[in-house]
């Protein structure tokens, strides 16, 4: 079961790296770039609230932290990008 949402959280990855234009290794790697950070948010956030997967995969998927994922994908920082965008404001 585990390596089934491993594979699938893998094929995430590369779906997001493609939609953003990134390459899966500097997903994984520590760059705080702009455009990486939005697809790891990406990653997280559809990774555990659209397919359910666990965090501690998503993390190891992307070499992160298990809080990492919580963060990115909780209510919170969905309230943060809803404001970001009607506030007009890009960072």
């Amino acid at each position: 079961m585990r390596r089934k949402g491993t594979q699938i959280a893998i094929d995430l990855l590369n779906a997001i790296a493609k939609e953003f234009g990134v390459d899966t290794k500097s997903l994984r790697q520590p760059y705080r770039f702009q455009n990486l950070v939005a697809a790891r948010k990406a990653f997280c956030d559809r990774g555990r609230n659209e397919l359910g997967i666990e965090p501690l995969t998503l993390a190891l998927v992307i070499n992160r932290h298990h809080t990492t994922v919580l963060y990115h994908s909780s209510p919170e920082m969905q309230r943060r990008k809803r404001h970001t965008r009607t506030a007009g404001g890009s960072r």
